[in-house]
Order: C-alpha cells, then structure tokens, then sequence
C-alpha cells in the first residue's frame, strides 16, 4: 500500500492571514504541538531576502529557522521560496536533512526556476517542485514541465491549486499525468485552496488512486491560509486516522 503523508503548512500559508506575525512563542508552540502529534512535514514559513524579525515566519537563512526545533521529533521541516525572493547563492549547503525546501513558481518563471531547483539541489536538500496554478498548463505544457522535473531528480513534485479552481477531473486528470511519467521513486504532493468548496474532497479521490508513489497532502490548522483557506490539518488526520490507521496521536 502507498504511503500517505501530511505537510502541515499554517506558518507559511497562514501567514497571508496575519502578515506571517505569529510572535516567537506561538511559532514554537505550533511547531512543538505538531510535532508532538507525528506530523510528517511542518511548513515553517517562507525562506527570503528580508531582515528577520523572529516573530515572523519570514526567515532569511535556513540557520533562523533551527532555533524553533524541536531536539527529539520524528517529523521534517520545510521552508517556501517563491521563485524571485532570493537567489540560490544566498542560501547555504544543506547542514541540516531535517529540513527541505520547496520552491513554487509562476508558469511564466517556469524556465528560471527550474535552473534555481537544479542549483538546490546540488546544494544537498530535499526538494520539492510546487508549480503555481498548475491547472494553467495544457497537456504538452504540463510533460515538458514533468520531463524538466525528472532531470532534477526532486524529492517531490506537488500539483498546485492556486485559486481552488480545479474540478475533481482535472485533479485526477494531472495526477494520473504526472504518475505515469514522472521518476518512479518521486514523490506527488497536492495542494489545494477551498474555494469551490472541494479540498478535502479532492484529497480523498488521491487517497483512492491505486499508485505505489507517496502522497503528500498539504493542510493547514483550522484551514488557515490565502483566500478560501486550505484543507483543514485536524479534519484530515482524523480522517485518515479513522481509515488508513497510519498517524498516531493527533
């Protein structure tokens, strides 16, 4: 059976709600909590070019972030770079395998930003490619973009609905897409904004797909998050807690 995975990212797409200021304490507390609760990824905020200030999950070095770790966790961490926030030379060697990047990108940066995913990964992280309203890309486009992600070799590559706007056959149609011609061992992650109402709905149709790939599926607490909010984190754990006995302790 395939595995399933969660992403929790309330830091990072949350922040669109609060202006990413959750104050020091409540950064550690979420990120503690979570942790406690055997989430498999925890999204901390985004990686750029900006002063840090500590109360934000705004971070300008992978080392701002490892003050907020936790010393005993079985969970991994992530940071978001939006393609254009900071340049790959001003990130450092990965010194920490607990903590991978994911880099999202509009589809007119897609050219770009594939050669930014590939200086990444010569830097040591775990990857993952998160193309922007992936939806925006017709058939051709979309395996072109999977043929480049292949050359790369990340750790993941995660179909993106930007604006909620994906009916339950274009997930399927981009995920079958992406299954049959992407590496074997990459890993499909979705992420979906609720807009039309269809997010945990659309995680569950993936839930159903016969795959031996990974499934990472993005959530955040409450939903929090851009617009119409996300998957909420505590209905999808439970959810695969009642069904798929796979996430203890939430």
């Amino acid at each position: 059976m395939k595995q399933i995975k969660i992403l929790d990212c309330t830091l990072r797409d949350g922040g669109y709600v609060n202006n990413w200021n959750f104050g020091y304490s409540n950064i550690k507390s979420v990120i503690k909590n979570l942790s406690d609760g055997n989430l498999d990824y925890i999204e901390c905020g985004f990686l750029k070019n900006i002063n840090y200030d500590l109360n934000k999950t705004l971070f300008q070095q992978i080392s701002d972030l490892e003050k907020f770790l936790p010393q005993k966790t079985n969970s991994k961490f992530t940071l978001m770079v939006n393609y254009g926030d900071i340049e790959s030379s001003n990130i450092t060697e990965c010194s920490n395998h607990n903590i991978a990047i994911r880099v999202a990108f509009k589809k007119e940066q897609y050219k770009n930003a594939i050669e930014f995913c590939k200086n990444l990964k010569l830097k040591g992280y775990d990857l993952f490619i998160n193309p922007m309203q992936t939806i925006s890309y017709n058939k051709s486009e979309f395996l072109e973009l999977l043929d480049d992600v292949n050359a790369i070799k990340p750790f993941t590559f995660t179909i993106v609905d930007t604006f909620g706007s994906m009916k339950h056959e274009d997930v399927i149609t981009l995920y079958d897409l992406a299954d049959k011609n992407l590496d074997k061992d990459m890993n499909i992650g979705f992420h979906s904004h609720n807009n039309l109402k269809l997010s945990f709905s659309h995680a569950q149709n993936l839930l159903d797909k016969n795959s031996h790939r990974t499934l990472i599926i993005d959530t955040t607490i409450f939903g929090m998050g851009r617009g119409a909010g996300n998957i909420c984190t505590e209905h999808m754990t439970k959810y695969l807690n009642d069904n798929y006995e796979i996430i203890d302790n939430i």
